[in-house]
């Protein structure tokens, strides 16, 4: 398995509420993704398990640098990685928890 790693301008940032259902609520919107969990722990899981399957199936239709490209990020083999499928993504993701509840 290769590791290819997601270089950002920063790290990405997924705004994180409470639902009143007591659910973490994640939304990223450079992504177009939004996930939840029942702690912020299982957030941030679901959330890098998410990214995972994004960019998987960006690689499989053959969108991944297209993608990239528009958000201008880069995706780059880890150091003394052969590129193998299947690949294991990784991406700085930044959890900005805002307080409050959210309706969800």
């Amino acid at each position: 398995m290769s590791i290819v790693i997601v270089q950002t301008d920063g790290p990405v940032q997924w705004h994180v509420n409470l639902s009143v259902s007591g659910q973490w609520i994640g939304v990223c919107d450079p992504l177009g993704l939004t996930e939840e969990g029942r702690s912020l722990g299982d957030l941030r899981q679901n959330i890098e398990r998410s990214i995972q399957r994004l960019m998987e199936d960006l690689t499989s239709t053959g969108e991944f640098e297209s993608f990239l490209r528009k958000r201008g990020w880069r995706g780059m083999p880890a150091t003394g990685q052969l590129q193998q499928d299947p690949a294991q993504y990784r991406m700085p993701i930044q959890l900005v928890v805002h307080f409050g509840y959210t309706k969800r």
